[in-house]
């Protein structure tokens, strides 16, 4: 049976502006070749969240908290995100 952690998307890509960035779909893809069962977005409290699906004999959840960590660093060392404000 699979268990499921849940993340807030702004803690592990806090530099996304909303869930509608490429790099979402990039993190879940990442996780999944990682040997994850699914990786998804989901809304929950007003805020989106990473719902992550693992084997527990398979990963531990600090396990697959520490890959939720180096996928996220991967991206962000490759994709950077600028805000920009303009007026007028």
């Amino acid at each position: 049976m699979a268990e499921k952690l849940k993340l807030d998307l702004s803690l592990v890509l806090p530099d996304v502006a909303d869930e509608h960035d490429a790099c979402v779909g990039r993190l879940t893809r990442l996780l999944q070749a990682e040997g994850l069962g699914k990786a998804h977005l989901i809304h929950e409290d007003g805020s989106a969240r990473l719902c992550l699906h693992y084997d527990p004999q398979r990963f531990s959840v600090s396990r697959v908290r520490k890959l939720v960590k180096a996928a996220a660093a991967k991206l962000g060392n490759r994709f950077h995100h600028e805000n920009w404000r303009i007026d007028g």
